[in-house]
């Protein structure tokens, strides 16, 4: 009851919040420290720093009230990710639902016996279970060998007995969506970590935690203490991961992870070890890419007015490129689908179209339309539903916001090369002011502004300016705690992720402006 009552506590939001709220406050300190020099004052952060970050670690680590949680292992997410790869040659894209009921079918009718219907990867619509059962068997038997269709049924009944899983909700989900590349690594995992016994594969999620530690480990070595430690807090606050959506799965944090270490690699000036990084990112998550804009911007800027291409933006963009040629040739050639990444693209494309309650981004922004309760999205006369109104409605809308949308993604992207002319930037300073770039890009799932950690530390680490250090990492802190203010008290899901948006898109501007912000005369701080 007590450790019930300390995890609760951990996992709150005023935790969450009061995480950020004292990562800033780490930000202030060390600028004060560093302008009083201090010895007693530079003690006492390190004291309060190391308190923190035993604080902040433990709250990530807090397994927390999700209903799937009995470890650290996220049920849920683990049977996509695990089962995806484990039989990507097998099951593609879009077999993973319908070859799991078969199996379940075949071991026992009892066990799906709750579920009705199941996603079609086809065209992301629900189905009833019979359409498969009735005649559509040989979809997977053809698939399978006899002894790997015995490997995957007897790794769903273990799955089964071991979690009791809610299979309708698991097969209402959007199905298996990595790239090719991602998968070869997942698949190499997979294979060497058994589902039995069970105790042992509840560690699984445990890769990623040794990633996140590898990679704050460079941080703190490149950077020292007092930066890194603020970004540590900062990411143990970060609202993208307090929900556990992606936490607890099987390599699901490995591009964030690559990131921070990336952002320290380039702090180091390891160029090459940086593109290598972010190329390995871009395969397994595709936006990541966006993050060498800045760094390219300086580069061509550079080479202009230098009439040479300078050697570290040669170095960071020739090992990107190699990373990313030598991963797509390996995932050709070891998935065992000789169209993976058709395949991949066709079923993102659909994924990209669907309209999702939980994305952030401008184009989420732009389609809404104050929507505050249930009654908002069935349509005029009361009678619609989300999947058969809400969805095709606001594609609509989506395509008919398309050219604002392109308008404002080059004014923000011309505004942001604007200010990297205008004045100086390191290429670290520089990365860290992808978030706008990202933001009118792309729209991802809220879990994946976990990105806005390597912004945090790229920006502390790099602004030579303590009020830009201190502007940037309060712009960030400011965004992470509305969002964990909208998610707590906006109950009605799609306003409030759409809320969400709008803060995002006050930080980006913000951002914006910091980039376009004079420089400071000389003697100033």
């Amino acid at each position: 009851m007590m450790l019930a009552s300390i995890v609760g506590v951990l996992t709150s939001m005023p935790v969450k919040v009061g995480l950020l709220c004292a990562a800033f406050g780490l930000g202030v300190g060390y600028a004060i420290t560093e302008r009083h020099r201090s010895r007693w004052l530079a003690g006492s952060m390190h004291a309060c720093s190391a308190l923190l970050a035993f604080i902040a670690v433990a709250s990530f680590l807090a397994v927390g009230p999700r209903p799937w949680h009995r470890s650290f292992l996220n049920e849920h997410d683990t049977y996509h990710y695990y089962f995806g790869a484990k039989y990507s040659a097998e099951l593609g894209y879009d077999g993973l639902y319908r070859c799991t009921l078969l199996a379940l079918d075949e071991l026992s009718p009892q066990y799906h016996r709750r579920v009705a219907t199941l996603r079609s990867m086809a065209h992301y619509r629900h189905i009833d279970k019979n359409y498969y059962l009735a005649g559509r068997r040989d979809r997977c038997h053809e698939r399978f060998s006899p002894e790997r269709w015995d490997q995957f049924k007897a790794d769903v009944l273990t799955y089964q007995k071991n979690y009791s899983p809610n299979w309708q909700g698991y097969l209402h989900d959007k199905g298996y969506n990595p790239t090719p590349a991602w998968t070869i690594v997942g698949r190499f995992v997979a294979q060497r970590i058994p589902i039995e016994p069970w105790q042992r594969f509840n560690g699984i999620g445990i890769i990623d935690l040794l990633a996140l530690l590898a990679a704050f480990g460079l941080a703190f070595a490149v950077f020292g203490w007092q930066k890194a430690v603020i970004a540590l807090v900062f990411s143990c606050g970060c609202f993208a991961l307090t929900l556990t959506f992606i936490r607890g799965s099987v390599l699901r944090l490995d591009w964030l992870a690559a990131l921070v270490a990336a952002v320290a690699m380039l702090g180091a000036k390891r160029y090459a070890v940086c593109g290598v990084l972010i190329g390995y990112a871009t395969m397994v998550r595709v936006f990541p890419a966006l993050f060498l804009l800045g760094p390219i911007v300086l580069g061509t800027v550079s080479m202009v007015r230098n009439r040479r291409i300078p050697k570290p933006t040669a170095a960071l963009v020739l090992a990107f490129t190699l990373t990313c040629g030598l991963l797509l040739g390996a995932s050709a050639a070891l998935t065992g689908q000789r169209d993976g990444w058709r395949s991949w693209a066709t079923k993102i494309s659909l994924h990209n179209a669907d309209i999702s309650t939980m994305r952030l981004g401008l184009g989420p922004l732009l389609m809404y339309r104050g929507e505050m309760a249930e009654r908002d999205i069935a349509g005029p006369d009361g009678r619609g539903s989300f999947r058969n109104y809400f969805v095709p409605h606001k594609q609509a809308v989506v395509a008919s916001m398309r050219p604002f949308h392109i308008a404002i993604a080059v004014l923000v992207l011309g505004l942001l090369v604007v200010g990297l002319v205008r004045k100086p930037h390191s290429d670290l300073e520089a990365l860290g002011l992808s978030l706008p770039v990202v933001f009118v890009l792309v729209s991802p799932t809220f879990y994946y502004y976990c990105l806005l950690i390597p912004l945090v530390l790229a920006s502390v680490a790099s602004c030579s300016r303590q009020s830009t250090r201190l502007i940037v990492l309060g712009l960030f802190c400011a965004a992470e705690i509305s969002l964990h203010l909208l998610h707590s008290f906006v109950r009605f899901e799609y306003g409030s992720y759409s809320l969400m948006s709008i803060a995002l898109a006050v930080v980006s501007a913000a951002t914006v402006a910091v980039t376009l912000r004079p420089q400071a005369q000389k003697g100033s701080v």
